[in-house]
């Protein structure tokens, strides 16, 4: 069956579970998963629906070509195929990187054409608040941690003091790597690149992506592709829009380095600094040095 076209006009073709033959489907996975504020994501919920409304099949051809994205969805939507009573094929069609890799697990076979990657690493968050707040994080990241690394050992090769090395160092297997610490039942021909899908793995945090993108894999038959990018939803894109022009406002007063009153001093004099209120010694930083950062950040 001919991949789905990469064009945002056609619907969801990021994500797409489809009945293909009498008791086989076809589900692909082809951006972040868990729910992304860039609009083109496949969610645990989205997965589970969509699985369920296809009722009983005896076949699951899991295609995947992702960056990952957040644990919870990922290890729910792996949880699901391993309960699910068909056998599930896992093809990776570009990258299975992150959480991607746990879900890519799930298959029973795993098929990995010579020109793509699986990658893992150690799982991230942000948080806000005290030292116990960040200190609560920090353990539950260490849980996570541990629960992904029985996934892994659940087939790897490898044992578990070498996998948390692995972890630690972001490491990107390739297809013949994948087979060698277990994750690849099978390492195929690489299929003719048809569309180059390309993620901003800097842009994601990765410290060692490769510096090439792997090629998605496309059949002979395919319909022609259009490429894919990492563009922002018609509403994200507008609330971005007013996020930039609110940011000028402000920055307008900024740049000229004045103020209503008298400034720090009381005297009427302008200041080309402004006092950091989150520093209790009155610390003071640049008015353009503030100015400019915000600007590069919106531009």
């Amino acid at each position: 069956m001919p991949r789905p076209k990469l064009n945002p006009a056609s619907g969801r073709p990021w994500f797409r579970v489809k009945a293909v033959a009498d008791g086989e489907a076809d589900i692909y996975i082809y951006d972040e998963i868990g729910d992304s504020w860039w609009g083109d994501s496949t969610s645990a919920k989205d997965f589970v629906d969509q699985l369920k409304a296809l009722g009983p099949v005896a076949q699951i051809n899991l295609h995947i070509n992702s960056p990952g994205g957040s644990v919870f969805d990922g290890v729910a939507i792996y949880n699901t195929l391993r309960a699910n009573p068909a056998s599930v094929t896992t093809y990776v069609d570009g990258y299975a990187a992150s959480i991607a890799s746990i879900v890519a697990l799930a298959g029973d076979r795993i098929v990995m054409p010579a020109n793509t990657m699986l990658m893992i690493h150690n799982p991230w968050s942000l948080a806000i608040g005290d030292a116990n707040e960040m200190r609560s994080v920090a353990d539950s990241l260490d849980k996570i941690r541990e629960a992904m690394v029985s996934t892994y050992l659940s087939r790897s090769t490898k044992d578990e003091a070498e996998l948390l090395a692995a972890m630690d160092a972001e490491t990107w297997l390739t297809a013949a790597d994948a087979a060698e610490w277990g994750f690849a039942d099978e390492v195929t021909e690489s299929l003719q690149a048809a569309a180059l899908s390309r993620f901003d793995f800097a842009a994601l945090g990765f410290r060692h992506a490769p510096a090439v993108a792997a090629a998605s894999a496309t059949p002979a038959d395919a319909a022609e592709p259009v490429a894919v990018g990492r563009t922002l939803s018609t509403e994200n894109e507008g609330k971005l829009t007013d996020a930039r022009d609110l940011i000028n406002q402000v920055l307008s007063s900024v740049d000229g380095g004045g103020d209503d009153g008298g400034g720090d001093g009381g005297d009427g004099a302008t200041s080309d600094s402004v006092r950091d209120p989150t520093a209790d010694s009155g610390r003071t930083v640049d008015r353009a040095e503030v100015a400019a950062m915000l600007r590069s950040a919106f531009d």
